[in-house]
């Protein structure tokens, strides 16, 4: 509250002071001696201040009239103002603030304890993932929960094994209850794009959930006894794999596989075979003979090479000779 000066420049006004000092008894009375100024040009500037003097006009319309926050009750006042005679304040109550207990920032009217307060709340990880034995468990939870038990983005844990664990991606204006039946139903509603509400809360499957790791080798699989958890080397693989009828082999070694003759193998025949045809025109035989290589010679059962002319389709082979006989063709 500002002090009224007034500067004393006669001997009567001196003395008039000490008077007072002297004899505050008589203060009253020596108070009505003094001559109070009416007007600011009455007043005269003492050097701790600036000329002109505010007016209460001038007061009113820079702020004046001032909102006070009332520490404590969460209230505010309005229309504070001083009366000089009666020496009174009076104010009016205004609107109601965020009280400093209200951790809420979406309040309206918001206060710095308040904020501070959830800031703190939030660091402290108030809205920290909570744990629940089943759906089943939570979707009980969730059906009778307050609108403001759980925030946007809070993640609820499903101890259960083989189901998604969730996240509240929205909370809606009304409740909305959802009767489980089983966890395989819950599944499919909640992997939906919307979501799917349960109370207030409308949940979704962790982004986490969505990885589809089916085509990856879990860490206990082994080829042939080989970990897959340890690096594998040539040797171990080849000793894993190796038996009497798998090996494996350079390409060294196929070259040189692939460079040699075809094993040469003897087909055996008779002279009485269903497979002679009958003489021709040309007075020869033609012997039908089945194979999968090509003939190149043919021996009679001496083991003289006959003289005899040999074809070859891919399938069959054929011996055409003037006689039938019994010996061998050989074939590669």
């Amino acid at each position: 509250m500002a002090t009224k000066k007034i500067k004393l420049t006669s001997q009567t006004a001196w003395e008039t002071q000490k008077d007072l000092n002297d004899n505050f008894s008589d203060l009253e009375t020596r108070l009505d001696e003094l001559d109070i100024p009416e007007n600011t040009s009455d007043l005269t500037n003492d050097g701790d201040g600036t000329s002109p003097f505010a007016t209460e006009d001038y007061v009113d319309s820079h702020g004046g009239l001032t909102d006070v926050n009332v520490v404590g009750n969460g209230n505010a006042v309005t229309n504070v103002e001083y009366d000089t005679d009666t020496k009174e304040i009076t104010a009016t109550k205004g609107e109601t603030f965020q009280p400093a207990s209200d951790n809420n920032l979406d309040t309206n009217s918001k206060t710095i304890v308040g904020g501070i307060n959830e800031v703190n709340a939030v660091a402290k990880q108030a809205n920290i993932a909570k744990s629940f034995a089943s759906y089943s468990a939570l979707i009980t939870e969730l059906n009778s929960a307050s609108a403001t038990a759980y925030k946007v983005g809070q993640s609820f844990y499903v101890q259960t094994q083989n189901v998604p664990d969730l996240w509240v991606m929205s909370i809606e204006s009304s409740s909305s209850t959802y009767t489980y039946t089983t966890d395989s139903a819950f599944v499919t509603a909640t992997a939906q794009s919307g979501g799917q509400q349960v109370g207030y809360y409308k949940l979704a499957q962790l982004e986490t959930q969505k990885v589809d790791l089916t085509n990856y080798v879990e860490k206990t699989t082994t080829i042939a006894g080989v970990d897959l958890q340890d690096n594998i080397t040539v040797a171990e693989m080849q000793n894993a794999l190796s038996d009497s009828t798998h090996r494996f082999v350079t390409d060294t070694e196929k070259l040189t596989w692939n460079g040699k003759q075809d094993a040469i193998a003897d087909i055996s025949f008779t002279s009485s075979d269903a497979g002679w045809s009958a003489i021709d025109s040309d007075g020869f035989y033609t012997l039908t003979i089945v194979s999968t290589k090509k003939p190149f010679i043919v021996y009679n059962t001496s083991g003289e090479q006959v003289l005899a002319g040999l074809k070859y389709d891919g399938t069959n082979v054929y011996i055409i000779t003037d006689t039938k006989f019994s010996g061998t063709v050989s074939v590669r």
